[in-house]
């Protein structure tokens, strides 16, 4: 998976493997697919070339005809990796939109050495992503200077004000030029989270007493 895999890449691979993975992000959203817990875990290569899939479509779902009974209410997802609206339990909300809400989280690990917000446990994550700014990249490697202010627009809070679908972030990647020198490059250890990276599923407002 891409969590073995991402170790020490530079960004020329990198890039491509996130042009591989918002390919296969495009199909998924063509058929509809929201995917919901895009990650590093999730990202598989194999075959004969090592060839990038995309893998657990566990808790997709399918937007284009999507019944809410049931489901309006409950998070579902990863937490480090999760939009505002999969922790809010906001179904109507839904669209290709979250999934590159998550790939930017992906990418800012990815760079960086962590996701953007490493908060202790599930409400604090929640509230992190729903109201907390995003914290400026510090990379680890070298990376095009626009690419922070590409994964911002991913990470706005809200889901209307990032791309609205892969080509419009497939473009504006592209369109980033090479990698460059960011200041000093630093190394981050991994902060301590409690379950960011395991899958939820559970109601996103908890009951008072």
């Amino acid at each position: 998976s891409l969590n073995q895999r991402g170790k020490g890449m530079d960004w020329a691979e990198l890039r491509g493997v996130l042009l591989a993975l918002m390919d296969a992000l495009a199909h998924a959203h063509a058929q509809g697919l929201v995917h919901r817990d895009i990650k590093p875990a999730n990202i598989l290569f194999g075959g004969k070339h090592g060839e990038l899939k995309l893998g657990d479509f566990g808790v997709a779902v399918d937007v284009r005809g999507l019944d809410q009974e049931g489901l309006e209410g409950y998070a579902v997802g990863t937490p480090n990796y999760m939009a505002p609206e999969q922790f809010e339990g906001r179904i109507c909300d839904l669209g290709p939109w979250t999934d590159l809400y998550a790939l930017g989280c992906m990418v800012h690990r990815l760079v960086c050495g962590k996701p953007p917000f490493t908060a202790l446990g599930f409400r604090a994550l929640h509230e992190a992503h729903c109201t907390w700014p995003v914290p400026p990249m510090i990379p680890t490697m070298g990376v095009p200077r626009g690419l922070d202010a590409w994964v911002r627009t991913l990470l706005a809070k809200n889901p209307y004000a990032r791309f609205s679908c892969v080509a419009d972030t497939r473009a504006a990647l592209e369109g980033l030029g090479e990698a460059e020198p960011w200041g000093e490059v630093q190394s981050f250890e991994a902060t301590p989270t409690i379950s960011s990276e395991t899958p939820v599923d559970r109601p996103a407002r908890q009951p008072t007493v």
